[in-house]
């Protein structure tokens, strides 16, 4: 296991301080070594992996799989990413950790897991969140009181 530096030190003092978190940093400033980390002092206390699922695009999801065994060897990685055999394959196989990439993510809504949280874990990451940043959505009322959630973007 790796020994964090000093950007990832205060990466993890700033996520033990609430319960979401963003992290914005220069790339090789070990934002991935420090969620894992994070992830390890939360298996300390809750004494078991949370799970994690990683939402990034696809050559980021390759660099994701290459990076977490040298923090985490122990951890079982999954890529759901591929042929569609793959996906179903990477989707059926307990994981710790479950890295999507942000084009297979309505795939995976509509043939993955009812339950998310339950399936991959309540910690969600979504890496290089430029493709995410243009998201727009707010709760709309219409006029007969019915409430719906509209999204553009």
């Amino acid at each position: 296991m790796r020994v964090p530096r000093k950007p990832q030190l205060d990466m993890l003092t700033g996520m033990a301080r609430s319960a979401r978190h963003q992290l914005i940093a220069s790339m090789g400033l070990g934002k991935s070594g420090a969620l894992l980390l994070h992830g390890g002092a939360i298996e300390y206390y809750q004494g078991r992996w949370p799970g994690m699922l990683i939402a990034a695009p696809l050559q980021v999801c390759y660099a994701w799989r290459n990076e977490i065994p040298l923090w985490r060897p122990d951890l079982r990685v999954n890529l759901i990413c591929g042929t569609m055999e793959q996906r179903k394959l990477a989707v059926a196989t307990p994981g710790d950790i479950n890295v999507v990439s942000y084009d297979t993510l309505p795939w995976l809504k509509v043939n993955g897991p009812a339950n998310w949280a339950e399936a991959f874990g309540r910690f969600m990451v979504c890496d290089e969140s430029t493709r995410i940043k243009r998201t727009r959505a707010s709760w709309q009322t219409s006029s007969l009181g019915k409430r719906w959630l509209r999204t553009d973007g």
